[in-house]
Order: C-alpha cells, then structure tokens, then sequence
C-alpha cells in the first residue's frame, strides 16, 4: 500500500477547500439560485474564511444577486440589439443599456467595497515596488540638486 504524500501545496488546496465548505450564505440574505450561488463561492475565495465578517457576507450575497441579474440584462440586450423601434417606427438606443449601466455601476462599487478587486492589489504591490524602487535611486544619487552630472566630481562614488 502506497502512503499518502503531503505537501504544502495539498495541504494549501484543502485548506481553501475547508474554508469553502465553512462559508454559507447568511439566511437573512434570502434563498439564492444556483447561479448565484456558483457566484458566492467564486466570491469569498477572495479572502481566507476567518477574515469574513457577517455583514460582508450579506454584501457578497448582494454582489452574486447584481452579477446574476447583470448577465440576464446584458443576454437580453445582445439578443435584443443596440437599437429597437419606438410606437411611430423611429430607430431609438435600446432603454436596457441604462439598466445593464446602472447594474455594472453597482457591482463594481460593491466589489470595491469589500476589496476584492484584484487590480487594486496587484496596482499596490507595483506602486510599492516602484517607490523601493525610487527610494534607492535617491539613495544612490545622494543630495545633488541637479540631474546633469558635474565634471570632475566624485561625490557620491
């Protein structure tokens, strides 16, 4: 019989996978359809189980209802066209993009309020490489007040 091997990167994966089967969507948020409980799971995977607090647990429920409803609207727009006739025949902007819009808007400002954009994170790990960075070129030129070198002069060599 073959022993079972553990690594770090097994045990990492059902250390999300126990985390997963952890996180249930709170009853006050109302039932949710499968959709928008595929929607949940992808959600919280977005941070580690204990760092859930219950009331964003009700925003995330929020968050799967919007992006549920967001892909209904946004199907229903494609299958429909950019642009329908009014009662008098007249070509007229399909009144769906003010909704698909406003649903996009809100999901968005509900993902930024939970922080799980992932373009944030990955924009502070950049701008924090960049200002060590920058901070060692400063070092390294020391205190010259201009960005010609001076001939003849060795200073911060």
């Amino acid at each position: 019989m073959a022993t079972k091997r553990s690594t770090s990167i097994q045990s990492n994966v059902e250390a999300v996978a126990n985390a997963l089967a952890e996180l249930e969507p709170p009853k006050e948020a109302g039932p949710l359809t499968t959709t928008e409980r595929a929607l949940f799971d992808l959600y919280v995977q977005g941070k580690a189980a204990q760092d859930w607090f219950p009331h964003e647990l009700l925003h995330v429920c929020q968050l799967a209802k919007l992006a549920a409803l967001f892909n209904e609207s946004k199907a229903q727009l494609d299958l429909e066209g950019s642009v329908i006739f009014n009662g008098r025949g007249t070509p007229v902007c399909n009144p769906l993009f003010t909704v698909v819009d406003t649903l996009i808007r809100s999901q968005l400002s509900l993902t930024r309020s939970l922080n799980l954009s992932s373009a944030s994170g990955q924009k502070k790990e950049v701008n924090t490489e960049h200002a060590k960075k920058q901070k060692q070129l400063k070092d390294k030129l020391g205190n010259r007040t201009g960005l010609l070198a001076v001939p003849g002069s060795n200073s911060t060599q």
